[in-house]
């Protein structure tokens, strides 16, 4: 009977401190932010499939897909600067908080003029 309470009481424990911590990584986690180059002449900027062009200033967990070693991905813009290398492929998460309000810009650092783009952080 002693192994049955404390078994509940483990497990009603372990749900009481799941529910915040599913509730944290909902705040810091609004959507799914994917950063892809290549492996053409094609950079994106997306949440949920869709091209990002305003986010809500925060912390974002970004998926960055470089799929081409003649490319990169850099973004950058207010205390911002993170970049995959040139010269690899790799696929890289970043960790960001955007706390200025403004524009943020990517683009790939060897083709700055034909991959690019920008979003505003609100």
């Amino acid at each position: 009977m002693l192994n049955i309470r404390t078994l509940f009481v483990v497990a009603i424990a372990t749900f009481a401190i799941a529910i915040p911590s599913a509730q944290a990584a909902t705040r810091t986690s609004p959507g799914n932010l994917v950063g892809s180059v290549g492996p053409g002449f094609t950079i994106s900027f997306t949440q949920n499939g869709k091209s990002v062009k305003s986010l809500k200033a925060g912390t974002y967990r970004i998926t960055v897909h470089d799929k081409s070693s003649m490319h990169n991905f850099h973004l950058f813009g207010h205390g911002i600067d993170k970049k995959t290398v040139v010269s690899t492929t790799s696929t890289v998460v970043w960790k960001i908080k955007f706390v200025v309000k403004g524009t943020y810009k990517f683009h790939c650092d060897a083709h700055p003029t034909l991959l690019f783009g920008s979003f505003k952080v609100k």
